[in-house]
């Protein structure tokens, strides 16, 4: 929703008391644990590949502070808290980023399974998201 709108999902009110004017259908895409967990350790590496290390480094040369909004991020808060507790290793760093991020997941996952019309599908399943939104009146070009 945000990279299509700009806006957080959360500032659509989506109570049908307040919204019954609007007809929606509330999709979410969903894999199995293991396949996540799977696709969270590639890419928490190919951010390591990518220079998030490096982007760190520069960052705290130029003063950043665990304060800094953008600090907190996923990936940036586990180097600030590694900054600040002392020596910490790289891949505990690295562990650390993928703990979080998998509780990120789960924390969506929570907030996407308390809307009761939400609708879940595993993102490859095309033909039955199609079929869902062609049944709710949806049609996808």
């Amino acid at each position: 929703v945000y990279r299509t709108s700009g806006k957080p999902l959360s500032s659509y009110s989506v109570s049908d008391t307040l919204r019954s004017d609007i007809d929606f259908v509330i999709i979410g895409l969903k894999r199995d644990k293991k396949e996540l967990d799977e696709r969270i350790e590639l890419r928490v590496s190919q951010m390591f590949c990518e220079g998030l290390y490096d982007e760190i480094k520069k960052l705290m040369r130029m003063g950043a502070d665990i304060s800094w909004p953008g600090m907190q991020g996923i990936g940036y808060r586990e180097f600030m808290d590694a900054r600040i507790s002392g020596e910490v290793s790289i891949d505990t760093i690295r562990k650390d980023i993928i703990r979080s991020t998998r509780q990120y997941a789960k924390r969506q996952m929570t907030f996407f399974s308390s809307f009761a019309t939400c609708r879940f599908f595993h993102p490859d399943d095309i033909d039955s998201i199609r079929s869902y939104l062609s049944f709710n009146g949806i049609a996808l070009g």
